[in-house]
């Protein structure tokens, strides 16, 4: 994965490979940002920063080495093939969602913690 300031067309190196799904959203004036890859076993590992904020964004190269260093993996099972966010109607904040292959769905909370969505819940 490479990301490439448009300012300079400088380009940064990630180190995940088969990268195949990637998402960004703001969370109470954070990014969240979310990688799934594959790893040579073939499964999907998953990572996930929240680095961003619109105080902190910008173009030098501290930030991205930053940005770079700030990705966790989240132990979550190796079949996750679709990221998304999962808000409550009555709150403004985003959980980071994740659902398997045979349609579990898993949410990490602000604390870092990974809860499993009940399956009787509906979704729109």
């Amino acid at each position: 994965m490479v990301l490439t300031n448009i300012t300079n067309n400088q380009q940064f190196i990630f180190d995940y490979e088969n990268v195949f799904s990637f998402a960004i959203f703001e969370n109470n004036n954070q990014y969240n940002v979310i990688i799934l890859s594959e790893n040579k076993l073939g499964q999907v590992v998953t990572y996930y920063s929240n680095y961003i904020t619109e105080d902190n964004i910008s173009n030098d190269n501290q930030f991205v080495d930053n940005f770079k260093n700030s990705f966790k993996q989240l132990m979550l099972p190796p079949v996750i093939k679709y990221i998304g966010y999962y808000q409550i109607p009555s709150n403004t904040y985003k959980y980071p969602l994740f659902i398997s292959s045979v349609n579990d769905r898993y949410i990490l909370y602000p604390d870092g913690t990974i809860h499993i969505l009940k399956n009787d819940l509906k979704f729109k």
